[in-house]
């Protein structure tokens, strides 16, 4: 099965589009309608195939075991993979290679992604509830804030990575109560740098 169109999800550090991919422009089109997901702009329109495998054979890797996944995923660098609202319920992902994986409502209640790779991931209503992230590399994905996402486990990495976005956002228009949040955790706000030397301290 070719994948037939993409869509627009974020931007890399070129301000290129990175996209989430969906195999038909029909099932984009549903899903996009059901989930009130905008259709956005993008500068670049990238199609491409992905050696003919739909959701059921990703999730055939993926129950053959992490190490065999990660194998394949090595094997494979330029696939990322559609788990589109796979049923992932209580899954043991650990240390799994999902860059770039489009797990837009997936079920990963209850699953276990401890150290798991998740850069660039799609997450958008995905159920997290009760997940353990812990050791998980969220950096670039799509996390859902949504009652989905509550209850998920995590580690002080990913703490001090929202405490860090929250101080660099424009405060202007702020009340006094949020800015007064903000200020409780204002002496953590560039523990995160410690984690990633290219994100900047703030004064």
């Amino acid at each position: 099965m070719n994948w037939k169109i993409l869509t627009t999800t974020k931007t890399d550090k070129k301000g290129d589009c990175v996209m989430t991919m969906f195999w038909s422009i029909e099932n984009f089109m549903a899903f996009s309608d059901v989930q009130k997901i905008p259709i956005k702009p993008c500068a670049r329109i990238v199609i491409r195939e992905d050696g003919n495998m739909d959701i059921n054979d990703y999730l055939e890797k993926l129950h053959e075991g992490v190490e065999v996944w990660n194998e394949w995923r090595r094997n494979n660098p330029g696939i990322y993979p559609n788990l589109i609202g796979a049923n992932l319920i209580g899954a043991d992902l650990r240390g799994a290679n999902l860059i770039g994986a489009n797990l837009i409502g997936a079920n990963l209640m209850g699953a276990n992604l401890m150290g798991a790779n998740l850069i660039g991931a799609d997450l958008r209503g995905a159920n997290l509830r009760g997940a353990d992230l812990e050791g998980a590399d969220l950096d670039m994905s799509c996390l859902p804030l949504w009652c989905g996402s509550f209850g998920m486990k995590v580690d002080d990495r990913l703490v001090y990575q929202l405490v860090c976005h929250l101080h660099r956002f424009d405060r202007d228009n702020l009340s006094e109560e949020a800015k007064e949040i903000l200020s409780a955790t204002e002496k953590w706000r560039n523990r995160f740098c410690g984690y990633r030397n290219d994100v900047k301290k703030i004064d």
